[in-house]
């Protein structure tokens, strides 16, 4: 966090000498925002400087890896419960509808999904939202109906 936030202060207080001074600082600052957005936040003003490294351009999106990453930590932060806004019987029918499947083994339930990329925002979803015990709680119950 402090290299991000000295990297952050150079970009704005150093005079505009030069492309290659500038392009030094613009690196800094990125990589300083990368080691941010990876490492877990201890709490909600860490956290809250992962949201204004992601939305400090309005105009670009941020990389999925550093949205993921938020939400993590937000989930976390959060008591590792799910999102108001999931809802683990919706994402379950629109995966399966999407070609994902699911079955238990040994009381353990695993979703798989096929390799066309149709599940990959099913998947962040569920990473985001932190779904994914619901999701394996929802599939335990479905198992056992079908038993």
């Amino acid at each position: 966090m402090a290299r991000y936030l000295f990297a952050l202060e150079r970009m704005h207080t150093e005079p505009d000498e030069s492309n290659e001074a500038n392009d030094y600082i613009t690196d800094a600052l990125v990589q300083a925002e990368n080691a941010v957005m990876f490492e877990p936040a201890n709490d909600f003003d860490q956290l809250r400087v992962k949201a204004d490294i992601l939305f400090c351009d309005l105009d670009s999106t941020p990389p999925t890896r550093h949205v993921l990453a938020f939400f993590a930590d937000l989930v976390r932060l959060t008591g590792d419960k799910p999102s108001p806004s999931f809802n683990a019987e919706r994402w379950l029918s629109r995966f399966v509808r999407c070609g994902g499947e699911w079955v238990v083994k040994a009381g353990t339930p695993w979703i798989m999904w096929p390799e066309d990329g149709r599940c990959d925002d099913l998947l962040a979803e569920l990473k985001a939202r932190g779904g994914k015990p619901a999701v394996m709680n929802l599939i335990r119950s479905l198992a056992a109906k079908e038993a």
